[in-house]
């Protein structure tokens, strides 16, 4: 039994060593996006895309971007704030429901919450607060949010 773990650990070592050996190549998907934050591939390989300063947009596949997505809340975005990560329902196929997170702005500055919301075109409809961090915070600190 021992010898058998160690020749499929070493073939497993063996197959990866290509593949390490390999240099990665950044490739540009996109341009114009003012600081991406999240992003999440939607079933037609199109990506949903939130930008710190408040915007969450679609990048086609060619790699052009939409209007900002419409419905989504106001943020505070200074210091580390604004709208952060986002994640795809696991039945977003059938329910189109989308989460993100982001910096609320309230009495006393800011704080972390996070959003629901059903994709239709380029807009979310239902949008709801399902989190909310109180009381809000001054100074833009971190809004610790990946989702």
């Amino acid at each position: 039994m021992r010898v058998m773990r160690r020749l499929l650990l070493a073939l497993l070592f063996l197959i990866g060593l290509p593949a390490a050996a390999q240099a990665l190549k950044p490739v540009v998907v996109a341009r114009g996006l003012d600081h991406p934050w999240g992003l999440a591939f939607l079933p037609d390989g199109r990506m949903l895309v939130t930008e710190r300063p408040g915007r969450m947009r679609i990048v086609e596949r060619d790699g052009r971007l939409s209007e900002p997505v419409a419905g989504v809340p106001a943020v505070a975005a200074s210091g580390q704030g604004g709208l952060l990560d986002l994640a795809l329902h696991p039945r977003f196929a059938d329910n189109r429901l989308v989460y993100w997170s982001f910096s609320e702005p309230g009495d006393g500055g800011a704080g972390t919450a996070v959003a629901r919301g059903r994709l239709e075109g380029n807009g979310m409809a239902d949008v709801r607060v399902i989190f909310r961090q109180q009381p809000k915070v001054g100074g833009g600190l971190h809004f610790g949010s990946r989702l």
